[in-house]
């Protein structure tokens, strides 16, 4: 497989899915590049751990930078269960990452589950919640740091999150109950910052890694935002 990275943007083309001793998984894909120009490339699966057919990892590879992105895949559906275990790009705006979510929803919806899990790194959030992924961290796992870094940021416009935040850290209420309102005050106040500051802003919007869920039920919610994502990128699947 060979991907050209002129244009600014990456799109696929074409899907194909493979059975992978049961388990549906995209494989050997085309892009078409924005700019037109039909050059036929692709990205294929391969396992990652000898005889376990559920864990699996994409290549996308470049002729003269080599690899260009991967992402490593656990996916049990007599489980109900998904987990992007790591995500990496060595190219930036390229749309890799966006497509291979992308790729993700189709393996959950073909495999009949109900979720996908990841666990993400504190720049990437930003990235994630475009997506439609919802923060599901616990109140002692991480999410108090992260209430006490909105209140840190105090971003102007922002300021009702981070009276929200500040007024979470000091309530009286249960773990269980901050961290129902806190992943959802993590969740609003990320897309709201998405809507304000820089692409290099985002990166230190956060300093802890955050567990994140897409739920089938939302993107059943939202199909109209990711059919038209998969239009954008070329690929032939509508929810």
């Amino acid at each position: 497989m060979r991907i050209n990275f002129q244009p600014q943007n990456i799109t696929f083309q074409r899907i194909k899915m493979v059975d992978n001793k049961g388990v549906k998984i995209a494989n050997d894909f085309e892009f078409r590049a924005d700019d037109k120009k039909y050059t036929r490339y692709g990205a294929v699966f391969s396992s990652y751990e000898k005889h376990n057919y559920n864990n699996y990892k994409i290549n996308i590879e470049n002729d003269d930078i080599g690899m260009a992105a991967d992402q490593e895949i656990a996916l049990y559906p007599d489980l109900n269960y998904m987990f992007i275990d790591s995500m990496n790009s060595t190219q930036e705006s390229k749309g890799l990452g966006t497509c291979m979510h992308l790729l993700n929803i189709i393996e959950m919806f073909e495999n009949q589950i109900n979720n996908i899990d990841l666990l993400s790194a504190s720049s990437a959030i930003p990235f994630h919640t475009r997506l439609g992924f919802y923060p599901c961290d616990k109140w002692e796992n991480g999410l108090s740091e992260n209430m006490e870094r909105i209140v840190k940021n105090n971003i102007k416009g922002l300021e009702t999150y981070t009276k929200s935040a500040d007024r979470l850290l000091k309530s009286k209420l249960s773990n269980e109950e901050k961290t129902v309102f806190g992943n959802k005050l993590l969740f609003d106040y990320t897309k709201a910052a998405i809507n304000k500051l820089s692409k290099s802003e985002l990166e230190y919007l956060f300093l802890n890694e955050t567990h994140m869920r897409l739920g089938k039920e939302y993107i059943l919610n939202n199909k109209n935002f990711y059919n038209d994502l998969f239009g954008k990128y070329y690929i032939d699947y509508e929810i």
